[in-house]
C-alpha cells in the first residue's frame, strides 16, 4: 500500500507542470482521475461491468457538502515567505542553461547533471517526461518557451526559460507549480527566488508573460496547491483539515482568486478520506470552462459512486449534481479496467449536456480508443 501511495504522490507532483504541455490538449493525471483541460475533459477508473449515468439536482438524502467559508489573512501574506535554505527539490541550486553543463543520459532519453553533492546525478528532461517534445508549451508569438524538469523519486520540479525574439526574456527556477491560462497571457507559477542577501523567497504569482508585471497570491495553506487556472480566475487549495467533533470525514478549504490575487469565493469542500487524497488532492476541482462564475468538485462519494457537484460562486442555493454510478468501483478504487471521459465543455449550471465516452480497452489514455460521444441529460 505504501508503494502506491508514492506512485499516486508522484503522478500529482507531475500534474502541475503537465497541465500546460500541449496546446490543445492538455492533461493531468490525479491518482486515476485525467483531465483535458481544453475541453475539462475528465477521466475516472472503471473496472468491467459497464456504467449508468444518473443526473439530479442534488444528492439525494444527503446535505450539500459545499459551502462558503472565509480565509484569514494578513497583507504580509501577499510578500511571500522568507526561507533561509533553499527548496528540497530536485534541481542544483542554481541551474541556467546557459551556464550549467549537462549531457545526454546513457540510461533514457534524457540528460544528467551533477546534483547538490559532487557524486549525485540528476535526471533533467527538455520539454518532456518520456522524451524530449513531449510537453512542449508553444506561446504566442514573439514569444517561446523551454522547460527543464527535474525528477528524482516522487518528487519534480522546473526551470522555465522564457524568450522573447530569441532572446531571453526571464528565466524561472525552482518551481513547484505552474499553469498557464487558457488564452496563454499568463502563467501562474509557485517557485523560490533567491534575494541578494542568498536567502530564498517562496513566491506564488501570476505572471502577464508580455509585459512580466505580476500580481501576487498570499502564500498560507490554503494556496498549497493549484488546482485550476482560467481566463478569469486561479482555483487554489490546501491541505485536509479536520472538522469538529461529531462530523464526519474531513474538508479542503478552496480558494478562488482574481487575476490580481484578490479572493473572490472560499468554499468548504469535501474530500475522499484515503491514502491518495492525505496531501494532495485526486479530486477534480476548478471552474467550469465557458461558466467563470460556477466552480466543479468531482469526487468519489460512495462505494460504487462518483459525484460531480457544481455550485454557483455567486449566490450559496445555485448547485447542481451529477452522479455516476460504477459498479465494482469499491474492489479496487485505482483498477484501470475502464475508463470514461467526461467532457465540461457544454456543460452550465443550469442545463448544458454531460457528455462521455468510453475506452474499450480501458487505455484510451494512451491508445485513444475512445468510443463515440454520449450525452447525459437531466
Amino acid at each position: 500500500m505504501r508503494a502506491n501511495v508514492r506512485y499516486w504522490c508522484k503522478i500529482f507532483l507531475y500534474s502541475g507542470f503537465l497541465e500546460e504541455n500541449f496546446v490543445r490538449e492538455h492533461f493531468i493525471h490525479l491518482s486515476g482521475l485525467r483531465m483535458t483541460l481544453h475541453g475539462r475533459s475528465i477521466i475516472w477508473p472503471l473496472v468491467a461491468g459497464g456504467i449508468l449515468c444518473l443526473a439530479t439536482s442534488a444528492v439525494s438524502g444527503e446535505e450539500w457538502p459545499i459551502v462558503f467559508t472565509d480565509i484569514s489573512m494578513t497583507p504580509s501574506a501577499y510578500k511571500g515567505v522568507d526561507r533561509q535554505a533553499p527548496p528540497n527539490d530536485c534541481q542544483p541550486k542554481y541551474f541556467d542553461p546557459k551556464k550549467t553543463q549537462y549531457r545526454r543520459s546513457t540510461s533514457s532519453d534524457g540528460y544528467e547533471l551533477s546534483g547538490k553533492d559532487e557524486d549525485e546525478s540528476v535526471s533533467m528532461q527538455i520539454d518532456g517526461w518520456g522524451k524530449q517534445g513531449d510537453a512542449r508549451t508553444v506561446l504566442p508569438e514573439p514569444f517561446s518557451l523551454t522547460k527543464y524538469t527535474f525528477a528524482c523519486a516522487s518528487e519534480s520540479s522546473q526551470v522555465f526559460e522564457l524568450k522573447k525574439n530569441g532572446e531571453r526574456y526571464g528565466l524561472y527556477t525552482h518551481i513547484s507549480a505552474a499553469r498557464f491560462s487558457p488564452d496563454l497571457r499568463k502563467l501562474v507559477l509557485f517557485n523560490y527566488l533567491q534575494t541578494s542577501q542568498r536567502a530564498w523567497q517562496e513566491l506564488r504569482r501570476i505572471i502577464e508573460i508580455e509585459t512580466k508585471q505580476y500580481s501576487s497570491l498570499p502564500v498560507i495553506k490554503e494556496t498549497t496547491f493549484l488546482a485550476d487556472v482560467t481566463n478569469d480566475s486561479v482555483v487554489t487549495y490546501g491541505l485536509p483539515v479536520s472538522l469538529p467533533s461529531g462530523k464526519a470525514s474531513r474538508r479542503r478549504i478552496v480558494g478562488i482568486w482574481g487575476h490580481n490575487g484578490k479572493l473572490i469565493r472560499a468554499l468548504s469542500a469535501p474530500i475522499q478520506d484515503t491514502f491518495a487524497n492525505a496531501e494532495s488532492s485526486d479530486d477534480g476541482i476548478g471552474m467550469l470552462p465557458n461558466e467563470p462564475t460556477t466552480f466543479y468538485h468531482l469526487t468519489r462519494t460512495g462505494e460504487n459512486i462518483c459525484t460531480l457537484r457544481l455550485q454557483d460562486i455567486q449566490r450559496p442555493d445555485g448547485r447542481r449534481s451529477i452522479q455516476l454510478a460504477v459498479p465494482g468501483l469499491a474492489s479496487d478504487p485505482a483498477a484501470v479496467g475502464m475508463h470514461i471521459q467526461i467532457d465540461l465543455d457544454g456543460l452550465r449550471l443550469k442545463g448544458g449536456a454531460m457528455k462521455y465516452r468510453v475506452s474499450a480497452s480501458g487505455r484510451g489514455d494512451v491508445l485513444r480508443d475512445w468510443g463515440p460521444w454520449r450525452v447525459g441529460k437531466d
